[in-house]
């Protein structure tokens, strides 16, 4: 049973193939409709055209994939400053790089620490839009190289992550090229005679504008070693400004390399002002200090031709062959058999188009025994062809035909084994034609797609072992040992490629953020420092509402793809748990809705912002400025109607009515009033007309705003201090003064000003990131160790790091100027316990010693830091404070701290042990440490034993089914759910002896609520195409995640939830649990049979109770011990006894109940003592008192 399901609104499953999309809200109701769903960047409403689904029910028109990639690259083209018919120079961002290079040298070499960027990930992404599976994914893949004798070693050259190398098979994997002026990877080369030098041609082929140009070849010697060494780069003068599409190398000899390079951006006509003319290029000394590159002639002289692939005789380094995109009757395959001398070509395959949508082609070779045979896979839709004599004669064996669709232009690959020409693998388009291989030479062609993520980008296979097949697309990096029949996703921790467009945190959670990516989704880090994938699609802004209180629900926004005529919103949801629900698209998807009318101009990636408010108010650009005070449900026209797209958006977190916003061709318009005529803020032209990357409102400051501009050459910051006084009036300009010293001139696409103090700003521009320490004045690269990587958003997390979204290397963090100190808890080590015998536990009314850690996250040491622990969360009798004196910023410093656990707290519920932290005049904050009281139970099941209950068909409201549970003492320490079938269960169709018996389970969304209101998301639209759910258990120490859920009926076995159980630890599990079961899509039906809880509760030691515990001390003064003194003691139930001081002033309380608090009191004639409480766990021999005087 094949069929389309909307997963949360934005994952879509067809036959088990994950999609992520921005949904059109008709096809919520569940209609079973033609969903193109093999495709994780294509939202429902932009099917590609004239592409068919087997057994698909319904058709839907929709838009071109080819206009959907082209409108894409050109959003993320602007932020790299590439604007249309605006001409750009490469140099100015390698010039930027070198003197940013130089300038950090400076830096180092003053006095003082400098802060270091930290990775965070994603590391991977776990819940990748793959086919049929859910599998690992990274960011896009362009070149891949296997070593010709080690199939284990591979290099890998990724879109804006750089290169990186394995020499495990993809277990672990280094990047080699940080340092490089270009991080954007278009070949990969090895040298056959010395596999240990490899070739790295920059500039992504891609032929759009988000395939970043490149700056010309670098090389790598000892490549596979522990220290290789990068050269470079070299052809610079021949290559920069355009991508360097394929290097091969002599096989006879190292120093003999050819290039082939393309226009290096692509679209709109972008491109540089005089760059150098295209083509194939030699060089004789590319192992020498200078290598020297020749362009060679392959169709005529001085041609300036798209060349987009190159095939060498594996034996003969003289025959040569070139791909071609020309004019009329120049396109095709070009032929030399002298390459190596004379170098003159003949071309030998016609291809008819001269655009790289119809002629891009890409080729494969292989020489068995003298015999060479070259595969050409060409433009649209897709044809293979075949030479069997070396490249002279070609024809159709008749496979693959339409293999890349109308995406050939941006994603093409074929592949040959070298030892069996017979095997032929295919890859460009989406679905079944991800990945295709071939056992006949290319006659017919099988899919093989299990959990690949679509659009190909590159194929290798291993030449020592040609079993080995590596694959790349825009989700990452695979491999096949099988020829292709099976894949293994190498994204793991340490291949981190993620193309990043945004960034948005937690108010207060320091780990909580999500961002869009290019073809990944939304993605969530969650408090725990997990990846998720909060949504599917194209991902572009983001939003987290600033009210949220904790991390149990949370309201985001996300914009995805975006076109005038079709689909024109957002998406607004809930993070409940880490887990996205209500799902619901706010906005024109065909037709006018949510007050945002379909028609006008809009950028792929729609800007979003919001302003204060609860809900914050949300803002959505598109040609007229959209505002909503409801989360989305309704919108009001802000603006104008301004013809271009806004690209930028800033709103007062001080003031609503305060707003600026700038246009993709360089306007700025604003209000102090909220008036929803936006005036004009720079009618002098003042501010280049360039694409406005960010508008920013100060938000300590009306008055002051900023604008900044993603482009090269101009001054990219500016500065007015006039803003709210003059929009508000509306009669005079703004004064823009430039705000750019220090920066270079590149495009600047993320800006913010710091929250806690307005002198520091950061800008995020091309080439990393910068700060201001005077309000603009002067700027300077901000800390080491951060890639040359563009950076589209940056964000100021709770915990005040600055937290950036780069676009190919995922996020970093950095701790910020104006917080050289930020103290970080590290675990807790508990040191001794006042109870006999130690359960290595803190129980209810125990003296324990604990050890604290801090750790200094920053990188400014303290200098006399003093932790005092406060008597809050179970913490009584906390004692003296402790002084952590210099906490550096490399290993943590711990202290340690005697204190009592409250009495009264109940067994399994945590202590909370806050340390708030002083060095000298400077208040760092509290660091709050969380500690478990008592041990795990014994635990206990209860099962529901009612009735088979069914959520009804397509009803998102669901069902609840309460379960009662009693009989505990003690709080929660573990808790697992489990759905529990009985025997003979299968995926029949109607079988009762399932745990839920249903016909399509991933339509159901199962919820559990504990009684004190805790919500954990158990599973989320699991199972796939499965009938039937037979016993499952969801388990937070289970080693395998849902989504390794087989997409079979009868699926049984253990699963991490989607959520952890651990949510409920410490809570009191007696009373009515619910099980909040939902179906959300029409068509299938069925119930759920039993389920059950089992709960552990948590065992306290107990206070010593055997009677003869005694508290005893001395009354004295100067004069030595005062005898007579009436010494009395009330116990706990309130009872008092009295006891008189011998001639020595001793006193002795004897036969008390141990585990209570008592007060002591002195009475005496002359003079007067304080009373003391005190807790009686154990015997009190010193229990003194004194007074110095009269």
């Amino acid at each position: 049973m094949k069929r389309s399901i909307v997963v949360g609104i934005s994952i879509l499953v067809i036959g088990g193939i994950a999609l992520g999309l921005f949904l059109n809200p008709q096809l919520a109701a569940g209609i079973k409709k033609r969903i193109f769903g093999d495709d994780p960047d294509l939202p429902v409403s932009v099917n590609p055209k004239g592409i068919k689904e087997a057994n698909a029910e319904e058709e839907e028109e929709g838009v071109d994939k080819e206009a959907y990639l082209l409108s894409r690259a050109e959003n993320i083209g602007y932020y790299r400053g590439v604007e249309k018919d605006k001409p750009f120079d490469p140099q100015l961002r390698i010039a930027a790089i070198r003197e940013e290079d130089a300038r950090a040298a400076r830096l180092a070499n003053l006095p003082g620490p400098t802060p270091v960027w930290q990775e965070i990930g994603p590391n991977p992404q776990p819940e990748g839009q793959t086919i049929n599976v859910t599998t690992p994914v990274s960011g896009r893949v362009s070149a891949i190289a296997v070593h010709p004798a080690n199939a284990n070693i591979v290099y890998v050259g990724t879109a804006q992550g750089g290169l990186f190398r394995t020499t495990d098979g993809g277990a672990t994997w280094t990047p080699l090229m940080d340092s490089a002026l270009s991080l954007a990877i278009g070949a990969v080369a090895i040298a056959p005679t010395d596999p240990d030098t490899v070739y790295v041609g920059t500039g992504e082929p891609g032929f759009a504008q988000d395939t970043f140009f490149g700056v010309g070849i670098y090389r790598i010697t000892n490549a596979s070693g522990v220290s290789p060494t990068l050269s470079g780069p070299f052809g610079s003068a021949e290559m920069s400004g355009r991508a360097v599409s394929e290097i091969v190398v002599d096989p006879a000899n190292a120093a003999n390399i050819f290039a082939t390079t393309t226009s290096g951006v692509g679209g709109d006509g972008a491109g540089a002002p005089s760059p150098p003319a295209r083509g194939l290029f030699r060089s004789t000394n590319a192992t020498g200090a200078s290598p020297v590159f020749t362009k060679l002639p392959v169709v005529t002289a001085g041609e300036d031709f798209n060349m987009t692939d190159l095939a060498i005789d594996p034996a003969n380094g003289n025959r040569l062959l070139v791909a071609v995109i020309g004019g009329a009757g120049q396109s095709g395959v070009w032929l030399s058999t002298n390459a190596l001398g004379a170098a003159t070509f003949t071309r030998q395959l016609a291809i008819a188009g001269t655009t790289p949508s119809t002629a891009r082609t890409e080729l494969a070779i292989a020489n068995i025994a003298g015999t060479v045979t070259v595969f050409a896979a060409t433009g649209a839709p897709g044809t293979l062809f075949r030479s069997t004599d070396g490249g002279v004669n070609w024809t159709t064996p008749g496979g693959g035909s339409g293999f890349c669709g109308s995406q050939c232009f941006y994603d093409i690959a074929v592949a040959v084994d070298p030892t069996n020409t017979g095997k032929v693998y295919l890859g460009g388009g989406t679905g079944a034609n991800t990945f295709l291989f071939s056992t006949n030479g290319g006659t017919s062609f099988t899919s093989s797609t299990t959990g690949l993520h679509t659009d190909t980008q590159a194929l290798a296979v291993a030449p020592s072992f040609p079993a080995t097949v590596y694959f790349g697309s825009d989700g990452g990096i695979w491999k096949s040992t099988n020829s292709g029949a099976s894949w293994t996703s190498l994204n793991n921790a340490t291949f981190r490629a993620t193309q990043f467009e945004s960034i948005a945190v937690h108010p207060t959670d320091p780990n909580f953020s999500i961002g869009g990516t290019q073809d990944n989704g939304t993605m969530l880090y969650d408090t725990a420092g997990n990846w998720k994938l909060a949504q599917g699609g194209d991902g572009g802004f983001s939003l987290i509402d600033q009210n949220a209180s904790g991390t149990v629900l949370v309201n985001a926004y996300s914009t995805f793809f975006n076109s005038a005529s079709s689909q024109k919103g957002y998406l607004s949801y809930t993070i409940q748990n880490g887990t996205p629900v209500n799902s619901a698209f706010r906005g024109c998807a065909g037709a006018t809705a949510n007050g945002i009318p379909c028609g006008g101009a809009v950028l792929f990636y729609a800007p979003l912002e919001q302003g204060p408010g609860n809900p914050n108010t949300t803002y959505y650009g598109a040609n007229v400025l959209f505002r909503s005070a409801d989360g989305g449900v309704n919108h009001t026209a802000a603006s104008q109607d301004f013809v271009n797209p806004i690209s930028a958006i800033g709103i007062s977190p001080q003031n609503d009515s305060v707003r600026i916003v700038g246009t993709n061709n360089g306007r700025i318009f604003g209000t102090a009033t909220g008036s929803a005529t936006m005036t004009d803020l720079d009618p002098s032209n003042v501010i280049p007309d360039n694409f406005v990357g960010r508008a920013v409102i100060d938000p300590n400051n009306v008055d002051t705003a900023y604008v900044t501009l993603a482009a090269f050459g101009v001054t990219n910051v500016w500065k007015t201090t006039n803003f709210s006084s003059f929009a508000g009036s509306g009669s005079l300009a703004p004064a823009w003064t430039a705000a750019a010293t220090g920066l270079p001139q590149v495009p600047v696409t993320a800006f913010l000003v710091d929250r806690t103090d307005s002198n520091f700003l950061y800008a995020g521009t091309d080439i990393g990131v910068y700060y201001s320490s005077d309000a603009g004045a002067s700027w300077n690269p901000l800390g080491t160790g951060l890639p040359r990587v563009a950076v589209f958003d940056l964000a100021q997390t709770a915990d005040n790091l600055l937290r950036i979204a780069t676009h190919g290397r995922g996020f970093w963090q950095i701790s910020v100027p104006s917080q050289p100190v930020r103290l970080a808890a590290r675990t807790a080590t508990l040191l001794s316990e006042s109870f006999t015998p130690a359960n290595g536990v803190i129980d209810p009314g125990e003296t324990v010693t604990v050890a604290f850690p801090a750790l200094n996250q920053g990188f400014v040491d303290t200098v006399n830091d003093v932790g005092t622990l406060q008597n809050t969360g179970g913490v009584t009798l906390a004692g003296a404070a402790q002084n952590y004196g210099v906490v550096g910023t490399s290993t943590p410093t711990a202290k340690t701290f005697t204190f009592k656990a409250s009495p009264s707290l109940v067994c399994g519920t945590p202590v909370t042990a806050t340390i708030r932290h002083q060095d000298g005049a400077t208040d760092l904050g509290s660091l709050t440490y969380r500690l478990p009281t008592g041990t795990p139970a014994g635990a206990a099941t209860t099962s529901y034993t009612g009735p088979p209950v069914g959520p009804a068909d397509n009803d998102p409201t669901g069902i609840d089914i309460v379960l009662p549970v009693s009989g505990f003492a003690s709080r929660i320490s573990d808790v697992n759910f489990r759905l529990d079938a009985l025997a003979g269960c299968d995926a029949t169709i109607g079988n009762t002896n399932a745990s839920v018996t249903h016909t399509f389970v991933s339509d159901l969304q199962f919820t559990l609520r504990s009684p004190a209101g805790t919500t954990v998301q158990l599973m989320l639209n699991r199972g796939s195409v499965g009938v039937n759910f037979c016993t499952i258990t969801l388990d937070d120490e289970s080693a395998n995640p849902l989504s390794g859920m087989l997409a079979t009926g009868g699926v049984s076995g253990d699963f991490r939830p989607e959520s952890p159980l651990s949510a409920f630890d410490g809570e009191d599990p007696n009373g009515n649990w619910t099980l909040h079961v939902a179906d959300i899509f029409a068509g299938d039906t069925g119930t759920v049979n039993r389920f059950s809880l089992v709960i552990n509760g948590s065992v306290c030691a107990l206070s010593p109770t055997a009677a003869g515990v005694t508290v005893a001390g001395r009354v004295s003064t100067a004069g030595g011990g005062l005898a007579n003194a009436i010494v009395y003691l009330t116990d706990a139930s309130g009872s008092t006894r009295s006891r008189r001081t011998n001639s020595f002033g001793y006193y002795s309380f004897d036969n008390l109940r141990a585990g209570q608090t008592v007060t002591v009191t002195v009475v005496s004639k002359r003079f007067t003592f304080a009373p003391r409480v005190v807790d009686v766990d154990d015997n009190i021999a010193d229990l003194d008192f004194y007074a110095a005087a009269w």
